[in-house]
């Protein structure tokens, strides 16, 4: 799970850039099993969740990589990166 927070005013673009990637993902990598896009409602406006689910760790690191590959002007739209946190089924 990735939460992104978007500089003020950023928010359209940087989803639209997810969106983009989002397909490309579809078309490019099948090791990702899941990779939904969501905003959080209330006071973290400029919030953005990325819900991602993996085929396995080797799945992932391509992933990684691709990420400053197709969807690189995102890192200039966030304001203090990425939160990036591993889930595990209990």
């Amino acid at each position: 799970m990735a939460t992104l927070k978007v500089k003020e005013g950023k928010l359209a673009e940087a989803l639209e850039i997810l969106k983009d990637f989002s397909a490309w993902i579809a078309r490019n990598e099948p090791g990702t099993l899941q990779y939904s896009i969501h905003t959080v409602k209330g006071k973290e406006t400029n919030t953005i969740v990325v819900y991602e689910r993996y085929k396995d760790a080797e799945a992932f690191s391509i992933h990684g990589k691709h990420l400053g590959e197709q969807a690189g002007g995102l890192i200039a739209l966030l304001d203090g990166g990425l939160d990036i946190k591993t889930l595990v089924d209990a």
